[in-house]
């Protein structure tokens, strides 16, 4: 006996220093221990009343006296009992007597909590959390857990980007002060955020980038392809103070690097603004964007480098970088990487343009690549001549008038074949003509061409791919910015990237096709920059690229041929994204409202999950934990499931707070005219 009284008086000593001591097993039934298994505890009443009860869903440990082990587990129900009625005594109620309780005494018997057991485990010891394998005693000490046993039971991080405070499905846990976090080993697995509208999913978002803005030491440079303007917001704070205790000490970053994709419609009207294409883009974009944000912006200053150009106003929070994209310069775009811009060109079509790019490359003096309207103009004659079985010089120069359309700063267009193409430096006619002497030593059967002819055609009519201004006589194509230009300036400013789609899906006039070859445009660089770093032993930043809507660029594989050769190629586009992603410190989030809607080898390729209010047809697909798989459609506003190997029991519940910076639908400031 004075073992057993020992072992007790040990128990609940170990108890009263890790939480507080809250009731015991029951005497009154068999107990059964297993995993998941549910064990009644007896709560104590008093204490039951003064903490305003036992909620479902309330974390509860158990000190086994043989062991000293502790078992962690959730309260799943919980019975409320009368003493009279037990006792089989009742008085009925009379007309005249009072609905309330014939003895307030009565109900002051012990509330039976039924706890589902998740781990066992004893920082003491040092032996770490893992499945109930302990038999537990009746009478053992049930203590609620202090948030610091909490983290060690769940195996919460202590470090990474900040998700929000652990919560049941009714509330947060221990006030909002547990924080749960997803280190960067995680990140670098790849993350899907799933979420209706409304569910709170870009709310996490924007609270995650701040936590990485707001942290001390080595910083991991968030990229975002934004597709509704909300991440331009960033820098600019909420109203009030985060309603959540783990996110009171995080901030909006100082400042946002929005990169500014500008389609051909842009540069035209930006050229209007200013005689200078990069400010007047700026002050578009300002005109645009950042007047409905901010009050005022003062002048913008831009400042040429080679990789780049940098646009800041000494009186807004924003540096924005011009962006374009450029597949006539060598560094730039080789065949493979034009080609992923418009998925789904048939192996023919993709050996002709690479063939035709390649020899155009070394026929002249290595200059570079045919921009893509003269590859469209040269295919467009060979294709008509093939057609009428008539000479090219027939039908080369109407194709060529055509092109005027691709290119701004035109005045009266004339003499647009003699123009000089920088950098290439030779005429337009010329170039055309040297593609045409390709093609005829190629000889393609007029199907590859027009097949061709169609993806190029197509990429030209997104109006972002080789943006070209006519001056005195000379066509330039504008200069692509470097990616290492851009992410030096974020880590230099300890901000995050922006690219606004949404607004080169305003100026542009396509909803999809535009955003989504700027996206895999912007992918498809970081890549091959971290790529180039790692050969040279310059390895810069770690990254976290979060693709916003993802659906958009990564959709499920349907339709016709085309549109599942589209799909079976970013499906290797993906997988090589989140392979070369875990080999070079890239993580990826991808955020979607509809996961079946999104490409099945995310699903695959993300190893955390995360699951706000979503409809219960989403969840197949998504491995959710059976015991809370029926509470997600029910969700409140900014809870979440997620799902991670970090964590040791496999998931935890998790609400993020209020936003801190500003959150705004400003998609109406696109509705133009």
């Amino acid at each position: 006996m004075s073992i057993m009284s020992e072992r007790i008086h040990s128990a609940y000593s170990k108890a009263n220093r890790m939480g507080e001591v809250v009731g015991r097993v029951t005497r009154y039934s068999p107990v059964t221990t297993s995993p998941g298994s549910i064990v009644e505890v007896e709560v104590d009443t008093v204490k039951y009343f003064s903490r305003g009860g036992v909620r479902i869903g309330d974390y509860l440990c158990i000190v086994d006296p043989k062991t000293l082990h502790i078992i962690l587990g959730v309260v799943s129900t919980i019975k409320r009992a009368d003493e009279l009625a037990l006792a089989g005594v009742d008085v009925p109620l009379t007309p005249n007597s009072s609905p309330g309780p014939t003895s307030p005494e009565s109900i002051l018997t012990s509330p039976i909590a039924g706890v589902r057991l998740l781990l066992e485990a004893d920082p003491d010891s040092g032996l770490e959390p893992r499945p109930v394998s302990t038999p537990i005693e009746p009478q053992s000490p049930v203590f609620d857990p202090s948030p610091e046993t909490l983290r060690y039971m769940l195996g919460l991080p202590g470090g990474g980007v900040l998700l929000g405070a652990l919560s049941s499905l009714y509330g947060p846990v221990k006030g909002g002060s547990v924080a749960v976090r997803l280190p960067y080993k995680a990140l670098l697995h790849h993350t899907l955020v799933i979420g209706t509208t409304g569910s709170g999913k870009t709310t996490l978002l924007k609270n995650m980038i701040a936590s990485l803005t707001s942290e001390d030491g080595d910083f991991i440079v968030p990229i975002i392809l934004d597709m509704n303007s909300d991440f331009i917001q960033l820098p600019i704070p909420s109203r009030g103070e985060s309603d959540l205790e783990v996110l009171r000490s995080v901030r909006p970053p100082r400042k946002t690097v929005i990169v500014v994709p500008v389609s051909v419609d842009a540069a035209s009207d930006a050229l209007e603004l200013d005689r200078n294409i990069y400010s007047g883009v700026a002050q578009l974009y300002h005109e645009d964007v950042l007047s409905q944000l901010v009050s005022s912006g003062g002048k913008w200053n831009c400042i040429e480098r080679p990789e780049g150009v940098r646009c800041e106003s000494d009186r807004l929070p924003f540096i924005i970088v011009p962006y374009f994209i450029d597949s006539v310069r060598r560094g730039n775009m080789p065949g493979e990487s034009l080609s992923q811009l418009a998925p789904g060109m048939t192996r023919l079509s993709l050996e002709l343009l690479r063939s035709l790019r390649e020899r155009f490359y070394r026929y002249s003096g290595r200059a570079g690549y045919p921009p893509l309207y003269v590859l469209s103009s040269a295919l467009s004659a060979y294709i008509e001549a093939s057609r009428r079985n008539s000479e090219i010089e027939d039908v080369v120069s109407s194709s060529l008038e055509s092109m005027s359309a691709f290119m701004v700063g035109l005045g009266g267009g004339s003499n647009l074949s003699q123009a000089r193409v920088e950098p290439l430096g030779l005429g337009m006619r010329s170039l055309v003509d040297l593609v045409l002497e390709i093609l005829s030593s190629i000889r393609p059967h007029r199907s590859t061409a027009e097949a061709l002819y169609r993806k190029i055609q197509g990429l030209m009519d997104s109006g972002v791919v080789d943006v070209s201004i006519v001056e005195n006589s000379r066509i330039r194509v504008l200069l692509e910015p470097s990616w290492r230009f851009i992410i030096e300036l974020a880590a230099d400013a300890r901000a995050p990237v922006v690219v606004d789609l949404a607004w080169l899906a305003s100026r542009s006039g396509s909803s999809v096709f535009a955003p989504r070859i700027l996206g895999y445009r912007v992918l498809q660089s970081i890549l091959r920059m971290r790529q180039d770093e790692w050969a040279r032993r310059r390895v810069s930043k770690q990254l976290l690229i979060i693709i916003d809507e993802a659906h958009q660029f990564f959709p499920q594989e349907r339709g016709g041929y085309e549109e599942q050769e589209a799909s079976r190629q970013v499906a290797s586009m993906i997988s090589s994204m989140a392979r070369l992603g875990r080999a070079r410190g890239i993580g990826f989030v991808f955020s979607t409202h509809s996961p079946n809607d999104l490409h099945d080898i995310i699903l695959q390729l993300s190893n955390t999950k995360i699951v706000l209010r979503t409809e219960k047809a989403h969840l197949e697909k998504l491995s959710i934990p059976a015991d809370v798989k029926d509470a997600v459609p029910y969700l409140m506003d900014r809870y979440m499931i997620v799902t991670s190997f970090v964590f040791r029991g496999g998931y935890v519940l998790a609400a993020t707070g209020k936003p801190v910076t500003m959150h705004t639908d400003f998609s109406s400031i696109y509705l133009r005219g």
